[in-house]
């Protein structure tokens, strides 16, 4: 950010310089630097907050009046996930959209996600110790977003580690690497947080992959994959603690907690479920 700054600006205050004059250089920064200034703005002050410089935290949501509730918007069918699995293969968004749909992460956490964070384990092996399907289990500690770029997911809850069943983490092991961001864009780095829903929503047009599929926006997956859990199921407490979530009685939010034979019981019934459907 320096090298933006004017030079007769770097040996003086900046309450020194009128407030028109500040924005009319805000206001001539190129988009992606001024972008990449709040970001800058925004970490800085957050780590002041938490190094305990700042009383108050600086980012808190402000106060917004109720707004009329929109109507409920659409969620997938087992069958429409198994045929969206077939359909994007190919696709850069085909990775997030396997760990989003399969393990019910938010949009912002997908982004955030690479490769590291994902492991794959052997579900079925041959006589032979060939492996025929695997499993996956991805540790969820970041979130991306536009604002902020890479930084903690929402709350102390949503640190976590969740299952993908075979049918989500095949496909995604055939297209796994070694390390790198999972959601890349065309030009080989980590996809924006505003590209993504472009991208999207590009899928429905004609001759694209999701041509003739009930459009969701993306962040419908994790309402998907959480109705899927629940027609499968899959426990309250299970689904409430793989989503993130802190909202059952005292005794599950501090003396329970869903072990990782749960969180792959969870991903399996899920995954046994598009299966039959997509053979139906």
């Amino acid at each position: 950010m320096w090298k933006h700054v004017p030079e007769k600006w770097k040996n003086s205050e900046l309450q020194e310089q009128p407030h028109a004059t500040v924005q009319r250089w805000i206001n001539s920064l190129a988009p992606g630097v001024a972008h990449h200034a709040m970001r800058t703005y925004r970490a800085v002050l957050r780590a002041a907050w938490y190094d305990d410089l700042l009383t108050d935290e600086p980012f808190k949501k402000p106060f917004r009046y109720p707004r009329k509730k929109a109507s409920k918007l659409d969620v997938w069918s087992a069958y429409e996930v198994s045929q969206a699995i077939e359909k994007l293969r190919g696709d850069s968004l085909y990775g997030i959209f396997l760990c989003m749909a399969g393990a019910g992460l938010r949009r912002e956490e997908g982004l955030a996600l690479n490769w590291e964070d994902i492991d794959f384990i052997p579900f079925e092996q041959d006589e032979k110790g060939n492996v025929l399907h695997w499993m996956a289990r991805i540790k969820v500690f970041d979130a991306f977003t536009e604002l902020d770029g890479e930084k903690e997911t929402k709350t102390a809850d949503s640190f976590r580690i969740v299952s993908l069943a075979p049918v989500f983490a095949n496909p995604l092991h055939s297209i796994a690497h070694e390390d790198g961001p999972v959601c890349k864009s065309r030009h080989n780095r980590r996809m924006s947080a505003s590209q993504l829903p472009k991208h999207w929503k590009g899928l429905w047009r004609e001759g694209y992959p999701l041509e003739g599929l009930t459009y969701i926006p993306i962040n419908r997956l994790r309402h998907t994959n959480t109705t899927l859990m629940h027609e499968a199921e899959v426990s309250d407490f299970t689904i409430s603690r793989t989503r993130g979530h802190k909202s059952l009685q005292m005794a599950y939010d501090h003396y329970l907690a869903p072990s990782s034979k749960q969180a792959d019981m969870a991903a399996l019934a899920v995954g046994q479920l598009i299966e039959e459907e997509s053979v139906a």
